[in-house]
């Protein structure tokens, strides 16, 4: 029920591959994160999670997320950012059952949203400003927030906009570059 993809609903921290400094880093960084929920949610920290495709993004951020649904019994929604925007478009579809407020306030009360995929929708002023309802609204209540995209930082500024960057990065959250080779490719070189 928590949207983790089914290709990714078994990740552990275990079943992730760190071969170079670089990628153990990151995994202690994630394992930290989820090792910390209690902090992590007091403190509403996010982490935004940048970089190259098939770097393990997705992996560290399912696997945030089973750890934390496993050990605090935590409610997670995980979803793609042009989900959220249709889920949030959906309220203006007659006959909805839940107003444009209902479904803000219901992503912006769940523990832990995770929202990938940031950065292939349109890039309309539209969506923009429905991921910032999102955002500032979690940001608002203080809850903690994952967010992946394939953007190098600077394009997911230009993307989210400044308000939306800066909120994911305030306080005890952080921001992780993945710039190594893709994993899915290694197996067929």
């Amino acid at each position: 029920s928590s949207g983790i993809p089914k290709r990714f609903s078994k990740c552990s921290f275990d079943t992730y591959t760190a071969s170079s400094a670089h990628q153990k880093a990151k995994l202690d960084s994630c394992i930290a994160y989820a090792n910390n929920w209690e902090k992590v949610q007091q403190d509403g920290s996010c982490l935004v999670m940048i970089g190259s495709v098939g770097t393990g993004k997705t992996h560290l951020a399912s696997a945030i997320a089973n750890h934390v649904m496993e050990q605090s019994q935590s409610k997670v929604c995980f979803s793609t950012a042009s989900e959220v925007v249709r889920m949030v478009r959906s309220a203006w579809d007659r006959g909805s059952d839940l107003s444009y407020d209902d479904i803000i306030n219901n992503l912006a009360k769940v523990d832990l949203l995770v929202v990938d995929e940031i950065g292939v929708q349109l890039g309309t002023e539209a969506e923009k400003h429905t991921l910032f309802e999102v955002f500032n609204a979690r940001y608002n209540n203080y809850r903690p927030t994952i967010v992946i995209s394939n953007y190098n930082k600077g394009g997911i500024i230009e993307y989210l906009g400044h308000r939306v960057f800066d909120r994911l990065l305030d306080g005890n959250s952080s921001l992780l570059t993945f710039d190594w080779n893709s994993f899915r490719g290694s197996n067929h070189a």
